[in-house]
């Protein structure tokens, strides 16, 4: 899990034409995107602490207070 204060090393691995996809806490469809990607992430075998990341981001994102409509 990254915050913009932090830095997001994912943005170093991809390659420089590699598309990425960036989920925002304030989406209110967030969390549920990335309780899928959970689901499908334990079906495929991911690592089990990938899993536990992203565990913890989906809470957080569930946690955060300030949720809006995406502009």
């Amino acid at each position: 899990m990254a915050t913009k204060r932090e830095g997001c090393p994912c943005y170093d691995k991809a390659e420089d034409d590699e598309p990425i996809f960036t989920l925002l806490a304030r989406d209110p469809l967030a969390a549920d995107v990335v309780t899928f990607w959970i689901e499908r992430a334990k079906e495929a075998g991911v690592r089990p602490e990938k899993i536990a990341e992203a565990v913890r981001c989906r809470d957080a994102m569930h946690a955060y207070p300030n949720k809006k409509a995406v502009d």
